[in-house]
């Protein structure tokens, strides 16, 4: 049993000998002559004709493929569709909730800090009365006495096998100032305006050209 999925049929395998014919007497030919250039041109038209054998061929066994696909794609849609807003449901929660709990935290950070400051303020102004009296060793012992202050603990979300990470991102507030090396040329917008105005719309750091090419029928 062959373990291709796709059985190509033999007399299309011909079409590739056609066409390596066809390249190898491109190859070989040399213009040199009208006689020569007519015959050239000649082939040219067989070349697009037998390019348009090979894309109809192609498409002969694609086509079918391309329309089971989206079939198959369509039936699976809804399921996927449904699946991917009750994830972005259920994270947008979710990351609320550990935004909530993380602000928590640094609430209780900061007034678990001001309150050490407090008591440190304190402790200093005994200690300095202590100092006053000359008695050091008293006013030693009330800043070593500093109780440490500890947050109140937060808890914060864990699920096995799921985690949170930080993703930076950039947004443009003004073009403007953009650096001129993060920015990139429209050459699509560009070409257009080449060829609707033909070059005669002048633009700054752009050279509008032309390029003469070769269209050619089928035989």
């Amino acid at each position: 049993m062959s373990n291709e999925l796709i059985q190509i049929p033999e007399e299309m395998g011909q079409l590739k000998a056609k066409a390596e014919a066809a390249l190898s007497a491109a190859q070989s030919f040399v213009v040199n002559s009208q006689q020569a250039y007519e015959a050239a041109g000649s082939d040219l038209k067989a070349i697009k004709a037998r390019q348009k054998e090979v894309d109809e061929a192609r498409k002969s066994i694609t086509r079918p493929l391309d329309e089971e696909k989206k079939r198959i794609t369509a039936f699976f849609e809804p399921a996927a569709s449904f699946l991917n807003k009750a994830e972005s449901i259920l994270k947008s929660s979710m990351m609320a909730y550990a935004s909530e709990q993380d602000r928590l935290r640094r609430v209780a950070e900061e007034a678990a800090r001001k309150e050490q400051e407090r008591l440190r303020k304190e402790a200093e102004k005994k200690a300095a009365k202590a100092e006053t009296k000359g008695d050091a060793e008293k006013a030693a012992d009330i800043r070593a006495a500093v109780p440490v202050v500890v947050a109140m603990q937060v808890e914060q979300p864990k699920v096995a096998g799921i985690s949170m990470r930080t993703i930076w991102k950039a947004r443009v507030i003004d073009a403007a100032q953009v650096p001129r090396e993060y920015m990139i040329v429209d050459l699509q917008k560009i070409d257009r305006i080449a060829k609707e105005s033909k070059g005669a719309v002048q633009v700054a750091g752009i050279e509008f050209y032309s390029e003469q090419v070769m269209a050619a029928g089928q035989r």
